[in-house]
């Protein structure tokens, strides 16, 4: 299994840009259509913590433990669903989701560098 794709893991139609005429600068394209899927339902009103989490349930799909289990070698990032509980703040319950990222990398006990994923 070759590893994960900017699609797999960003949603359909995300892709990084060139530099170009119509694009000033390299970067990451995600569509709005992508995070639709999630329950984003426009980025015209959106908060960066609702796309941050439409990104992190796109991304869950194609980076779990299972998907890591048929290729370690190309699979080096998992997102696994922790569950949820009640916490109670100021009077005020508010309905808590744990999610775990887990990077795997061969190697000893290092500071974290994103291009070694």
């Amino acid at each position: 299994m070759p590893e994960p794709t900017f699609t797999e893991v960003f949603g359909s139609g995300s892709q990084i840009l060139n530099q170009g005429a119509t694009t000033p600068t390299r970067g990451l394209f995600i569509p709005e259509s992508a995070l639709i899927p999630k329950g984003l339902a426009t980025l015209q009103n959106a908060r960066a913590e609702s796309v941050l989490v439409a990104l992190l349930l796109t991304a869950q799909d194609n980076l779990s433990e299972i998907a890591r289990s048929t290729d370690v070698v190309n699979r080096n990032v998992t997102i696994v669903y922790q569950g949820q509980d009640l916490v109670n703040q100021g009077s005020v319950n508010y309905r808590r989701d744990a999610f775990s990222l887990l990077l795997y990398r061969t190697t000893s006990l290092a500071t974290i560098n994103p291009t070694d994923y």
